[in-house]
Order: structure tokens, then C-alpha cells, then sequence
């Protein structure tokens, strides 16, 4: 039930007392009580009951009966726009209980600019298969990817090959094929577009510019058997009564985001130009999602439109340039791990947080986030959900206690000592309180069946079968 603790970190617990987090005794205690290491499921909330229902498999299995059809709209007409199809580029919502206006009008600029025949763009940039979707007017308005493009994927364009779905990933503990569903679990949880996550939602596409350069091979699982359900298509790659060359493109799974117009990213300009204010949301929700790979590259630069000065120069020095976070393929971690906040250092970060953001902070409901995903993302790993917890926690306390953004990433990165990396004091805290609940648990377990031994030896008969009842209850209670 615990998330997997390295040897490091056991050594480390034995050794290390816990750190201090200034005036958080109720996220001490909490940790110390097992509450973010042990969590169970919200009742009646319908979850994954075995391993392959969990990752790329059970979103592979999910996708089969949660098409557009009865998601955008409930009658016979659902699919005339929102499902567009012909014989070789077909794109449609998958996996979610429902969408909102944003993902529909989404979904709806890609179709008419498929219609419209305007294809998409692969971009030379990055690490995995990006596809650029434009509108009817040849405008950039999405940005697919595929699972099975990913960094080390089997399919992936760039030639990071080398893993199976499910296998630990770019980052160990993101899974291949499993980025896309932390993408639209980061805009789920950016609550009124805080921090201006764009929008995100898990489709099924085919198209003839994705790769499918292993098409017969090992991904077979994740995109010839999800066409088979629409197309027919066996897992020779032939249609009954037909040649293969003339079968369907298999559909992928993947993640598509709203495309945003920006002027560069952060690497281009200087910090001073960020206001304060989007330096702390971006970092709110980083440390929300435990992010693993806050770059210079994704975060997007914008210059305002508006502005009341008409001299360039001057509308250039004068204005502060707003910021957009994208690409959360790597938040979300099954375990505590190495984050990377590029802002950690900048002078925003070291400021307080305004009145407003610690409003935000105090009204985050994190069992109401948990079921959130449980509900919109059932396959998401519980582990990530366990990290989603520790993390918000921390963040909670922290800011009531005062501390700044820098303060508190700085419990969660790992400090360079001696020409090495050191655990952080979060890992550190978190492994200290796994071996308390585990020493508690083996004492009281030995006390227990010390007396229940002897209570049992002064009667025969009578005693035994009510001492085996009490070893069951104290069983139950360590549990």
C-alpha cells in the first residue's frame, strides 16, 4: 500500500530524524499517522480493480467504449461534426465523463480544418511526436500527441525508441505511453484556469502524417486492436475480404491541447519582465502536480495586446509579459523523486504570496481533486493520487505558515552535497514517517500476541475461541 521507498531513503530514515517544517504540525502529523502514505477510496466511486485496468492498458480498454458518440451530445446526431471521418484522418473525444465548452470548441476548430483539408505539421522540435492541427482558415488552433509517440516509445518519430508501454519512461516513474493522461490531469486540477493551463482532452486519431513505422510489431496492442473495434482489423493487419493496403489507418490514443499564440518562452527574456503573480501560480501548481520538468522551454511568453502607450519602445520596456504553462506530460510522479522548478530561483519566487493566492491555496479540497481524476481519468495510478496528496499538503501548511514559493520548493528539490545528489527534506520526512508507522505496527502487533498467549493459557475451552476472536480485531486495527 506504500509507494516504493529506494535503498537511499531507508538508510537515510534510519539514521536522519525528521527535518523541520516551521508551524506544519498538522501536515507532521499527518505523515506521522499514515494519512498521506495510506489512503483509501472514496465509497461508491467506481475504480480500477486489477493492474491491467490501471496505465496505457486500462486507458487502451477504457477508449473502446467511451467514443464521441453520447459524450457531446445525447441523440442520434452526435458525431456529424464532432466525429469527423474519412477513409484516411479521423479525430474524436475519448475517455471522459463529460466535456465542457472549451474541449467541445476544441475538438470542433480541428474537424473543420480536416474538412477544410488542412494538414497537420510535425515539428522538428522535441523528443516525441507533436502534430500541429490547424483551423478552417489554416490557423494553428491544436497540438496532438500520441501515446505511443512518446520519448522511448515504439513508435516515436525521432528515433527514442527502445521500451514497451508501461515501462518506466524518460522520467522513472512516468510510465511510457502514460504522459497524455497527466497532461489533461494538469488541466483538470488548474481550477478556473488559474494558471492558464490550456485546454487538454484524451482523443483517438488516425492520420497519415502520425508514425507507423512499427506497426506490426509490439504496438500492436495499443493501436491496430483499438481500430479493430471500429474497422474490423485483426491483429494481422488484414480487413476480412480485403488487402491490407486497403484497411484503415490503426487509431492512437493521445492527448490534445489547445494551441497558444506566444511571442518566445523564458529562455528568450529576462525575469524581470514576469509579473509576480503569474511566477506564483505557475509555482502553485507546479508543486500541486510535483512537477519533474519545469523547463525555461514550457513556459510560454506572451506580450500583452493592449496597452495605453502607442511608442513601441516604450510599450516594450514598460510592459510585463504574461506567462502560459504547458506540457505536464511529467507531473504527477508514482513517487517521491527529483522535481525541476525553473523559476526556484527567480526573484519572484522569493516574494510572499498576496492575499489572494493564499485564498486560493486555503480552498483547495484535495479529497474533491482525488475524486476529480478518479472520476475524469479512472486509470491514472493510485500512486500518482498518493503524490498529488503529499504535495498539496505540504503546500497548504506551508503557506499558512508564511513560508514563500522558493521556501517550499526548497523542501521538496534535492539539495548537490559532496559532488552527488541528497534526498530532500520532504523524502527524508516522508521516509522517517514509513519507518515509525512500520516500528508501531510490529510492536503492537508482538504485545498484542504476547497477551492474547497468555489469557489463553489460564483457560482451555472458554478462553481460546475468545482469544481468537481478539487476535482477529487487533489484526484488523494494524491493518
Amino acid at each position: 500500500a506504500h509507494p516504493p521507498i529506494s535503498a537511499a531513503a531507508k538508510s537515510a530514515a534510519e539514521t536522519t530524524p525528521p527535518p523541520s517544517l516551521p508551524a506544519s504540525r498538522g501536515l507532521a502529523g499527518k505523515l506521522r499517522d499514515g494519512e498521506c502514505l495510506v489512503k483509501g477510496k472514496a465509497a461508491g466511486t467506481p475504480t480500477p480493480t486489477s493492474a491491467d485496468q490501471l496505465g496505457w492498458k486500462g486507458l487502451l480498454e477504457f477508449s473502446r467504449s467511451s467514443g464521441a458518440a453520447g459524450v457531446l451530445y445525447s441523440g442520434t446526431s452526435a458525431g456529424t461534426e464532432e466525429r469527423h471521418k474519412r477513409s484516411d484522418a479521423e479525430i474524436e473525444i475519448c475517455c471522459t465523463a463529460h466535456t465542457n465548452t472549451r474541449v467541445r470548441h476544441l475538438v470542433k476548430s480541428v474537424i473543420r480544418g480536416l474538412k477544410a483539408c488542412q494538414e497537420p505539421e510535425r515539428p522538428r522540435e522535441g523528443m516525441g511526436g507533436t502534430y500541429f492541427f490547424m483551423n478552417e482558415n489554416g490557423r494553428k488552433v491544436g497540438i496532438l500527441k500520441p501515446c505511443d509517440e512518446e520519448p522511448l516509445a515504439p513508435n516515436n518519430p525521432k528515433g527514442y525508441v527502445g521500451r514497451q508501454l508501461g515501462d518506466p519512461g524518460w522520467k522513472p516513474t512516468v510510465r511510457v505511453g502514460e504522459a497524455a493522461m497527466r497532461e489533461v490531469a494538469a488541466y483538470l486540477l488548474d481550477h478556473d484556469g488559474w494558471a492558464k493551463v490550456p485546454t487538454s482532452v484524451l482523443v483517438r486519431a488516425r492520420h497519415p502524417i502520425f508514425c507507423y513505422n512499427n506497426r506490426m510489431s509490439s504496438v500492436r496492442a495499443s493501436s491496430i486492436d483499438l481500430a479493430a473495434k471500429d474497422t474490423g482489423v485483426g491483429e494481422g493487419g488484414e480487413e476480412s475480404g480485403s488487402k491490407e493496403s486497403h484497411a484503415p489507418l490503426p487509431m492512437k490514443l493521445g492527448s490534445l491541447q489547445e494551441f497558444v499564440w506566444h511571442d518566445c518562452d523564458t529562455s528568450e527574456i529576462g525575469t524581470s519582465r514576469f509579473s509576480t503573480s503569474d511566477v506564483h501560480r505557475i509555482g502553485i501548481l507546479d508543486i500541486r502536480l510535483f512537477n519533474t520538468d519545469r523547463h525555461a522551454g514550457n513556459m510560454l511568453v506572451r506580450m500583452p495586446r493592449e496597452t495605453s502607450s502607442t511608442d513601441l519602445k516604450s510599450r516594450i520596456a514598460d510592459a510585463k509579459y504574461e506567462l502560459i504553462p504547458i506540457d505536464h506530460g511529467f507531473c504527477l510522479p508514482e513517487t517521491l523523486e527529483a522535481p525541476y522548478f525553473e523559476w526556484l530561483h527567480w526573484p519572484q519566487a522569493m516574494l510572499p504570496f498576496s492575499e489572494e493566492e493564499l485564498a486560493y491555496i486555503k480552498r483547495i479540497d484535495i479529497e474533491a481533486d482525488k475524486e476529480l481524476l478518479r472520476k475524469e481519468l479512472p486509470n491514472l495510478r493510485p500512486e500518482c493520487l498518493r503524490v498529488l496528496e503529499i504535495s498539496t499538503l505540504l503546500l497548504k501548511h506551508c503557506a499558512e505558515a508564511g513560508l514563500t514559493l522558493f521556501e517550499i520548493a526548497s523542501i521538496m528539490t534535492r539539495p548537490f552535497e559532496g559532488g552527488g545528489e541528497d534526498l530532500s527534506d520532504l523524502e527524508k520526512f516522508s521516509s522517517y514517517a514509513r519507518s515509525v508507522i512500520d516500528s508501531l505496527s510490529e510492536s503492537d502487533e508482538e504485545d498484542d500476541d504476547s497477551s492474547i498467549v497468555e489469557s489463553c493459557s489460564d483457560d482451555d475451552d472458554e478462553s481460546s475461541s475468545e482469544c481468537e476472536r481478539g487476535g482477529g480485531r487487533h489484526k484488523n486495527r494494524i491493518d
